[in-house]
C-alpha cells in the first residue's frame, strides 16, 4: 500500500476532499512541497514545509500583500499607488518597495505576509468545488520571506471564517450521531459560543439534541460542531438508536466466517474510494474510522488496515477474546458495523450521496449474497 511516507504526489476536487483533510494529511505526513487550487479561473498556491504553510500566493489582486495592508489601513492610497509605480518593470516585490519608501517598517513585512497567507487559505475554506494537486519537493527557491503557520490553527480559524453553510453541511455527519469530548488541548482559545456548545457534548445528546438546545442557531451550531471534530476536541461515540444484536457466544469458526464476510465489505469500499481519491484512501478511511468508532471499545479500529483494506482476521478474533474472554454476537457484530459505518460515512462526506447510495446499494446486494 502506498504509505504517506511514500506518497509523491497527489491530485483530486475539492469536492471530494476538503481543504481540511488536506491540509491535515499533509500536516500528518509531515509533507514539503507545493499544494495547488484552482476554482474557475482562481489559481492559489500553498508551500509547505515539514508539514506547515509558510508561503501563498494567489492570481487576484484581493489577495496581493499590498492590496491587503490598504485595505486594513495599514498604508494609504498614495503610498500603495507609489509602490504599484516603483514595481513597473522591477524584479523588486511591494513589500520591499513599501520598506525602501517607508511606508512600513521591516518588522511588518513578515508580520502581514502571516497575514496574507492566512486570508489565502481561508478563502479557499469557502470553496466547496475546484481542483487540487500537491506535488512534494524543495520549496522554490525565490522565496526568501516565509512564515510558519500551522495548520491545526489555520483549520481552526478557517472553518470559523466560513460564511457559506452549505459547506459545512455537506461534509457534516448525520444527525443522529452522538459526541463524546476528548482530553485534547485546543490549538486557539475557544470562544464563549463554542464552549457554550462543547458543554453539551456529553456521550448523551446526538446533534439534533444539541441542535435543539443550543442559543446560537443551527447552522452556527452545526459550524461548531464541526471544527470541534476537526480539531480533535470532540469525537463520535455512536448513533441514537442502533438495531438490538442477539447476543450468542460463537465458535471460532463461526466468528471467521462472519469476519471474513465484513472484510469482503472494507475491501470493496477500500477498491471504490481508492478510484476516486487515489493514494490518499487509507488516510481518508483512517481519519473516519478513527472519528467514528469507540475509542476505548472497539477492537478493529487499532489495527493495521491491510493493502487491500480489510483487517487480519485471526488478529481481530484473538483480540476480541483476549479482551472480554469470549466472542460473542453482540462484541463482534458491534465492532464489524462500527467499521462499516465509519467508512460509509467516509464514501458520502467525501465523495456525496450519489456515490453513498451507489455502495449502500451494492453493500446489501453483496451482504444478501454472503
Amino acid at each position: 500500500m502506498n504509505s504517506a511516507g511514500e506518497l509523491k504526489k497527489f491530485k483530486g476536487n475539492l469536492s471530494i476532499l476538503s481543504l481540511p483533510d488536506i491540509l491535515e494529511f499533509l500536516n500528518t505526513s509531515a509533507k514539503t512541497g507545493l499544494l495547488a487550487l484552482k476554482r474557475a479561473s482562481e489559481k492559489k498556491e500553498l508551500y509547505l514545509k515539514n508539514g506547515n504553510v509558510v508561503f501563498a500566493s494567489s492570481n487576484l489582486n484581493e489577495d496581493r500583500l499590498g492590496d491587503l495592508m490598504l485595505r486594513e489601513g495599514k498604508i494609504t492610497k498614495e503610498q500603495f499607488d507609489k509602490s504599484v509605480e516603483l514595481m513597473a518593470g522591477r524584479s523588486k516585490r511591494q513589500g520591499k518597495i513599501l520598506i525602501e519608501i517607508g511606508a512600513i517598517e521591516p518588522k511588518d513585512l513578515w508580520l502581514w505576509i502571516h497575514q496574507q497567507i492566512k486570508k489565502i487559505v481561508y478563502s479557499v475554506f469557502e470553496w466547496s468545488e475546484g481542483e487540487f494537486y500537491f506535488s512534494e519537493g524543495d520549496l522554490p527557491s525565490q522565496e526568501n520571506i516565509t512564515a510558519d503557520v500551522g495548520i491545526p490553527e489555520l483549520v481552526m480559524e478557517g472553518i470559523r471564517n466560513i460564511k457559506h453553510y452549505e459547506t459545512v453541511a455537506k461534509r457534516f455527519p448525520t444527525n443522529d450521531i452522538i459526541f463524546t469530548q476528548t482530553t485534547k488541548i485546543p490549538p486557539l482559545e475557544l470562544e464563549p459560543h463554542e464552549k457554550h456548545i462543547l458543554a453539551f457534548v456529553d456521550g448523551q445528546k446526538s446533534v439534533d439534541d444539541i441542535c435543539m438546545i443550543s442559543e446560537i442557531g443551527i447552522n452556527e451550531t452545526l459550524k461548531v460542531l464541526y471544527m470541534l471534530l476537526t480539531i480533535d476536541l470532540i469525537f463520535i461515540k455512536g448513533r441514537k438508536s442502533l438495531p438490538p444484536i442477539i447476543n450468542l457466544p460463537l465458535t471460532q469458526k463461526k466468528a471467521i466466517g462472519i469476519i471474513r464476510n465484513y472484510n469482503k465489505l472494507f475491501a470493496f469500499l477500500y477498491r471504490y474510494m481508492y478510484r476516486e481519491v487515489g493514494p490518499i484512501v487509507e488516510y481518508v478511511l483512517r481519519k473516519y474510522i478513527g472519528e467514528y468508532c469507540d475509542k476505548e471499545e472497539n477492537i478493529i479500529a487499532s489495527l493495521e488496515m491491510q493493502e487491500d483494506g480489510t483487517f487480519q482476521e485471526d488478529t481481530i478474533y484473538n483480540n476480541i477474546t483476549n479482551k472480554y474472554g469470549t466472542v460473542n454476537q453482540e462484541k463482534l457484530h458491534k465492532n464489524l458495523e462500527e467499521i462499516l459505518y465509519a467508512e460509509v460515512l467516509a464514501v458520502k462526506k467525501t465523495l456525496g450521496v450519489d456515490h453513498e447510495k451507489v455502495v449502500v446499494d451494492t453493500l446489501k446486494i453483496t451482504q444478501s449474497s454472503l
